[in-house]
């Protein structure tokens, strides 16, 4: 569709001479909604379509094949200014997710306790009752009630201390398994932990390594957060 506006790399600087076909404001509804139609198409190939979004306009990015890279397209109303490389985008972006899923879910842990001490205690005490028992010097009516009440806490000990072993829980183990999601459950799994990520300008120039620094990460705690090249995604 035609509005009668002249643009240059997103932004509009003229007036066109040819007589507009809409106005601006039912250009600006189809421009969003292209965007929006196109997700459809876009998030099922790459990861972090959508996710990403262009700092100079906030126009959701989506993957190109041609070039392996995400970009800003002005096809779907964005401004055109900025690419980034869909494998550095996606080994960082994924590695953000899963590091603050563990960091969000790590709990501080309960005081030691030991279980051997207690229950080995218990029973000595049961022992004693048993043989003051044979020895006379309780009746059975007297060493009975003590003795059951004992057998019961060296039982609730013995479940206790099992429940207390390290063991795989589901949020583990959905990190573990990561790896193994396809890409929808991927995209999933990352939108848990973010809202989306504004993505800025390149900061390495010639061979200089990439720098994440453009990455900033808006996490779905309200969190925001730049990354920097003191992290490491191999870490993951």
């Amino acid at each position: 569709m035609y509005y009668g506006k002249v643009t240059f790399k997103g932004e509009v600087i003229a007036d066109s001479i040819y007589p507009a076909l809409v106005d601006e404001d039912t250009w600006l509804a189809a421009q969003a909604n292209l965007a929006n139609d196109s997700a459809g198409t876009n998030t099922r190939r790459y990861l972090l379509s959508g996710i990403l979004k262009c700092r100079y306009c906030l126009s959701p990015m989506k993957g190109n094949p041609s070039n392996q890279m995400y970009r800003c397209s002005t096809t779907y109303g964005g401004c055109g200014r900025l690419s980034v490389r869909i494998a550095q985008a996606d080994r960082w972006i994924v590695w953000a997710a899963l590091d603050w899923a563990r960091s969000s879910r790590t709990t501080l842990p309960a005081p030691k306790r030991d279980y051997k001490a207690e229950e080995a205690s218990l029973r000595a005490e049961r022992a004693k009752w048993q043989e003051g028992y044979r020895a006379g010097l309780y009746t059975l009516a007297e060493a009975q009630g003590p003795i059951r009440e004992l057998d019961a806490k060296i039982k609730a000990v013995a479940k206790e201390a099992v429940k207390s072993k390290p063991r795989m829980n589901a949020v583990t183990k959905r990190l573990l398994d990561y790896q193994k999601m396809n890409l929808a459950q991927k995209r999933a799994f990352i939108s848990e932990q973010i809202t989306d990520v504004v993505v800025g300008p390149a900061l390495s120039r010639g061979n200089q390594p990439f720098n994440p620094a453009r990455f900033e990460v808006h996490y779905t705690d309200g969190s925001i957060v730049t990354l920097s090249r003191d992290l490491d995604p191999e870490d993951m």
